[in-house]
Formats: structure tokens, sequence, C-alpha cells
């Protein structure tokens, strides 16, 4: 997937990805930050973007009039946007949401006023949630991480079209689900329905696809001895069931 690092500076450390899973109506954005300084710091990252939900000619032709018909309100975890339907656009939706608890501005004119986009500086500092009805829409994102000094952080952006609003808030629920539950070897273990000593003898013989190097191998071979599986846990009294 397409992604960015960015140099280092006043002592934090960020790198971007996106990528679109399946179909285009989906992206996902991945920011991981680090505090490479020697204090704990706070940071303010957001996500800005000004919706339209209208096919490109009606946008160019008049942008003001195709954003009259935005509306936006909290759905379940996640931030929707809709287009009232009317005239010659159907209704469709769109739907936005963090990893991490944020909060959210829908309204153009009051986060930035007549500064403009000019003015995202002194917004980001501002605090609490703003969404309202608005004949110049946005959606902004903001959430504050404290990290403290060599402390990473990576923050998820979901964001989901739809014909409606049910069906891109469900778009944006798949998207949010944890990765290991959509991993190859999670994925592999439901689909062949493994379980028990199944799923150990499974484990046994996919751990030389991944220790392949000589290092690695020599690493395992060092704390082998201690690698008795589940039933060599009984001799030190330990039950297999302790998780």
């Amino acid at each position: 997937p397409p992604s960015a690092q960015f140099p280092a500076r006043d002592g934090w450390q960020c790198r971007g990805e996106a990528r679109v899973p399946g179909s285009g109506s989906r992206e996902l954005r991945k920011v991981t930050v680090k505090n490479r300084t020697g204090e704990r710091q706070e940071l303010i990252l957001a996500l800005y973007f000004e919706p339209a939900l209208c096919p490109p000619e009606a946008w160019a032709a008049h942008p003001a009039f195709a954003r009259l018909a935005l509306e936006s309100r909290l759905g379940e975890g996640c931030l929707l946007v809709r287009r009232r339907p009317g005239g010659r656009e159907p209704e469709c939706a769109c739907a936005a949401a963090c990893s991490e608890a944020c909060e959210w501005e829908t309204d153009r004119d009051a986060l930035f006023g007549r500064g403009g986009i000019r003015a995202m500086p002194a917004a980001l500092l501002r605090r609490g949630s703003r969404i309202r009805a608005s004949q110049d829409p946005c959606v902004l994102a903001r959430l504050r991480l404290d990290l403290r000094p060599g402390e990473n952080r990576q923050v998820t952006f979901a964001l989901a079209m739809g014909r409606n609003e049910g069906e891109a808030a469900a778009a944006v629920r798949e998207l949010r689900r944890p990765f290991g539950e959509n991993g190859l070897f999670p994925r592999c273990v439901r689909a062949f329905g493994l379980a028990g000593r199944e799923l150990e003898r499974a484990l046994a013989l996919a751990t030389p696809l991944f220790f392949t190097t000589p290092e690695v191998r020599r690493l395992r071979e060092t704390y082998g001895e201690w690698d008795r599986g589940p039933d060599g846990l009984w001799q030190d009294g330990i039950s297999r069931g302790v998780s």
C-alpha cells in the first residue's frame, strides 16, 4: 500500500499509510507517531476532508449548491454524513471512524471562521465536538495523544461509502475489525475448523515456514528445551487451560 515516512521534526517521527481494501468505496489510513524527545509530550492528530457525495460534474457545475443537501450525525462508533434524496441526486452516505476516541467537527464556517483553511492551527486547539447542520459542511476528526519518551502509537482512520447510512456504517464497522481477526492464520483456522490437537499440530507444521534464517533457527534451538507444549507444562504443575 502507498506509504510515506516523514523526517523527524521537533522530536517527532511520523509514518502514514493508506490502502483501499476490496472495493474502491472504502479506505484505511494508518498513522504511526513516535516521541523521540526526552520528555512526555502531547500531540494533536487530525483527519480533515470536505464531503461532496455527488457526481464530479455536479460538483464542478456548482460546488456550494451541491453541498447544501448534506447532513451529519453520530452513529454507532462513527460519524455519518448523508445526502438527502431529492432532485436528480439519489441518497448516499459516507461514514468515518477512528481507532481511538476523538472529537468531531462538521461545520466548516464555525471551525475556521473568515480565515478559511489557514485557520487550521487554531482549529486543532479547540476542544469538544460540534456536529450540526451547515451550509458549508466538513469533517474533522481530532484527537490528543499523550506519549512518553520513546513511545510510539498507531492510529487508524476508516472511511467508507454506501447507498445509505446503514450500508456506509456497516462497511466502516467491517474496516474497524481488529487486524488479527482478518489475518491469514485466523482465517485458515476458521475455514478448516481447527481446534484442540489439530490446531496444535497446525502450529507445529507452520513453525518451520517462519523460522527460516539460520539466525532464527539457532534462536529456536536455544530455547527449544523450554518449548514442551501444553502437556509438558503438567510437569511443573501448570494446567494447559491457563491463558
